[in-house]
């Protein structure tokens, strides 16, 4: 029986940082934190005047956020392309934009699990117009950082582009902006000794962004859809012909059901973990 807790599906690592300096601020909602008896409540509401008391603080706006570069390519890029340059910027993610530079398109790491290898496309053959989200949500450079928040919180998003003056400048990474707390049930598993392309449609079947490889009551790795895009198609294999045994992190540390979620929250900042397996007598959970 395998279960996970996570943050929108699934904590990740940038959002551990911020989280953990806003809980320190007592205008901070504090709830985001969820308690053990609250955490099969999923995500919590924003009500303005716990989040933040925009008067004694005064409005921040999306310029004062720690902004990352904008990768741009265009529709007709491939997949394949689109991957080595994500994998040399460190990124799972890249925008797409039309013939007058206006956003019209985001892929990522999620897209190529689900959508390319998933349907056994050929990532060198494959354009991005083809397997792209189209017109993804974005904020203005002058918006506010509970704009901001609120989109990425309320969409599930990973990544939300700025626009300014017409443009895709910067995106804004879910440093904090998803503050969700709840109990994933849906975990999927393969086998070490399964193609890769077996894992991204498991991984598409659950909408999951990883995989656990177990090996009987084992927990013997994991891949997510980012170890996808780097280690598989960055690197011209073939996830039809590539174990999961050859991709995978082996042996990921684990939580018990004991661990607090302030606890796993320090664990996974500080080893900078994306997701932390919660294993228990009655089998594995996630976080």
């Amino acid at each position: 029986m395998s279960h996970m807790f996570s943050w929108n599906g699934a904590l990740t690592a940038d959002a551990v940082e911020e989280v953990i300096v806003k809980f320190q601020d007592p205008k901070w909602d504090s709830n985001v934190l969820l308690p053990p008896e609250q955490r099969h409540l999923g995500r919590p509401s924003f009500p303005e005047s716990d989040v933040l008391d925009s008067s004694s603080r005064g409005e921040r706006t999306v310029k004062n956020l720690k902004l990352q570069k904008a990768l741009i390519v265009s529709g007709e890029t491939t997949v394949s392309y689109a991957c080595k340059r994500m994998a040399t910027r460190g990124v799972d993610y890249v925008l797409l934009t039309d013939d007058d530079s206006l956003l019209c398109g985001i892929f990522t790491a999620n897209d190529l699990a689900f959508r390319v290898l998933a349907e056994a496309r050929m990532p060198d053959q494959t354009k991005l117009s083809k397997v792209m989200t189209r017109n993804p949500v974005f904020v203005f450079s002058d918006s506010t950082t509970i704009d901001a928040l609120q989109k990425m919180a309320q969409g599930l998003f990973r990544h939300l582009p700025v626009i300014e003056n017409g443009k895709v400048t910067a995106v804004v990474n879910n440093k904090g902006n998803n503050v969700t707390a709840s109990l994933c049930l849906r975990v999927a598993t393969v086998l070490a000794s399964d193609p890769v392309s077996v894992a991204a449609e498991r991984m598409r079947e659950l909408r999951v962004n990883f995989v656990i490889i177990m090996d009987g009551n084992k927990v013997e790795g994991i891949l997510t859809s980012k170890d996808l895009l780097i280690r598989v198609v960055a690197q011209n294999l073939l996830p039809e012909l590539t174990f999961v045994e050859k991709v995978m992190t082996p042996n990921p540390e684990c939580a018990t059901m004991d661990t607090t979620i302030p606890e796993a929250l320090r664990m996974m900042h500080f080893r900078k973990f994306t997701h932390l397996p919660v294993v228990d007598k009655g089998g594995l959970y996630f976080l």
